[in-house]
């Protein structure tokens, strides 16, 4: 066998660690479960007509002689609108065009994104806010905020509620399906924080850079175990980190 092909062949791909973020599909997938578990326990309570509900006359008691029920019904409307806008979110978030939006609600691409485009954007820099460790103008939409959280509550609601029939009848039939980023897509998303710090500082703050470099080292380190050649990696960031704590060291020294 030549060489090339049995090196090829000792390569594999590693896999996130626990410590690994969250992909933005997650989040949003998980905004959007949140959403459906609200409007479902909304709307269960539609379901049943209690005993003093219904005259033999053909109305009906109600508990306000002015009031109806349409209110109630209208805010499940708008409800519903923003479960709508949160799985608009989720299917750009997960590689979905505007001009698949479009053609699935029957509108022009344009459209899709007059209707949605602002959602996305709130979305995406809540994401990097919460990349970031910054607190900001956005706000990522519960059940994206904290996947941790949400997950096993979910997990629980949904088991609570399913039935026989029905496909997920695992233990874990929401936080089963959420993934953490994969190592080479962190390395990315990191060396994309470094860019953003030199945007903002002439000269970063080395306690800014140093949980940076440290991550990277952790996500080349499991890159090497899985058989890619980082040694020259490893080591330049093993340097840049004694370079950065012996300044943060410094840096602690003097302001003491």
């Amino acid at each position: 066998m030549c060489q090339p092909y049995a090196d090829a062949m000792m390569l594999t791909e590693p896999e996130p660690d626990d410590t690994a973020p969250w992909t933005d599909a997650t989040r949003a997938r998980l905004a959007v479960s949140l959403a459906a578990r609200e409007l479902a326990d909304s709307l269960i309570g539609w379901v049943p007509i209690p005993p003093a509900e219904l005259t033999i006359t053909g109305g009906q008691h109600r508990p306000l002689p002015d009031r109806t029920s349409i209110d109630d019904a209208d805010r499940l409307r708008s409800r519903v609108e923003d479960f709508v806008e949160l799985v608009a979110v989720y299917e750009m978030v997960s590689g979905a065009t505007w001009e698949m939006l479009g053609d699935d609600l029957g509108i022009s691409r344009q459209s899709a994104h007059r209707r949605y485009a602002e959602a996305l954007d709130r979305f995406k820099g809540a994401l990097l806010e919460a990349e970031d460790g910054v607190e900001g103008s956005f706000r990522l939409p519960e059940g994206a905020d904290n996947p941790e959280y949400w997950g096993p509550r979910l997990d629980k609601w949904y088991r609570e509620r399913r039935r026989p029939s029905d496909p997920a009848q695992q233990d874990d039939p929401v936080s089963g399906g959420m993934t953490r980023l994969h190592p080479h897509i962190e390395l990315m998303r990191l060396q994309r924080r470094r860019s953003r710090l030199l945007g903002e500082y002439l000269v970063p703050p080395a306690e800014k850079i140093l949980p940076i470099a440290e991550r990277e080292l952790v996500l080349w380190k499991q890159l090497g175990e899985a058989g890619h050649d980082v040694a020259d990696a490893i080591e330049r960031l093993q340097r840049q980190i004694a370079e950065l704590r012996a300044t943060t060291v410094a840096d602690a020294g003097a302001d003491s």
